[in-house]
């Protein structure tokens, strides 16, 4: 029996240490993943099925892929069928279609509310499966990128939750959102992938990553190759350690107007980049 390659004993300790840390996976969970087919949610699936068969404590683990009819792409639904099947994964295909009014906007906006829709979905599909968490496949890179993208775009400190329990107004969903790949490099996705023969479908979306998130993860790249991998994971880790001796109290901040204009304007055109507005 051939050695396990040192690639997947460096994942599993990477998002067991993420669980743990924030609580993600507890006795008694049912977790939804959305299983879009990409790496990402493949290797969410492999080792959250790997950590379900232990004996430690019990959760299951339910994967759902939305095939929508209208989009101009697909996924071989039959693989992901059998890797969740050799994974004990019970799954669910389930069909449906975006709003044709999305599809006709530009591409930035098709984005955010094909993401947001899918979210919806999820959550939807979370209640009618009786499970108690929504698994989203984002991994430290998305997190990183999100948080400068809010900084550099809108002026503002926010970025991807680890763990949220989910509210819609003044409903409070018994649901929590959970990403166990916050401490997961992409690089190291690929790899395992690469390395373990899974097949990820390849993004073929015609409105797929481009624009300032492709920029932004070009900018964060280029300080990483500087400073070195560590950067990455301190950028993640700022937004849980802010001095409060040294932030700026925000009732002193006094903003001029035509800076206020400017940033409306801005804020109107480009809707933020926030925790609900990046899909995986």
């Amino acid at each position: 029996m051939s050695a396990e390659p040192a690639i997947n004993t460096k994942l599993r300790n990477q998002i067991r240490t993420a669980c743990e840390e924030f609580k993600l996976v507890e006795d008694g969970d049912r977790i939804l993943i959305g299983l879009s087919g990409g790496k990402d949610s493949l290797t969410l699936t492999h080792y959250l099925s790997e950590w379900m068969r232990e004996k430690n404590f019990s959760f299951q683990v339910v994967a759902a892929h939305i095939k929508f009819s209208n989009l101009p792409y697909g996924i071989d639904a039959k693989y992901l069928e059998d890797f969740c099947s050799s994974r004990k994964v019970e799954y669910h295909l389930v069909e449906d279609q975006i709003r044709d009014v999305y599809l006709e906007n530009e591409h930035k906006e098709t984005c955010i509310h094909c993401s947001r829709f899918r979210r919806a979905k999820l959550m939807e599909l979370a209640r009618k499966f009786n499970c108690n968490k929504l698994t989203l496949g984002h991994h430290l890179d998305d997190i990183v990128a999100t948080l400068i993208m809010n900084m550099t775009q809108h002026g503002r400190f926010a970025g991807m939750a680890v763990k949220l329990d989910i509210t819609v107004g003044e409903e409070k969903y018994n649901m929590t959102m959970i990403r166990p790949l916050a401490y997961t490099p992409e690089m190291d996705i690929k790899q395992f992938c690469a390395e373990n023969e899974f097949q990820p479908a390849k993004c073929r979306c015609p409105w797929g990553d481009t624009g300032v998130r492709s920029k932004t993860r070009q900018a964060v790249d280029a300080i990483v190759s500087k400073l070195g991998e560590e950067a990455r994971l301190n950028i993640f880790r700022s937004q849980f350690h802010i001095i409060k001796k040294t932030a700026p109290d925000v009732r002193e901040v006094q903003i001029p107007k035509s800076k206020k204009n400017a940033q409306k304007k801005q804020e109107k055109a480009a809707p933020a980049q926030d925790i609900e507005d990046i899909g995986k």
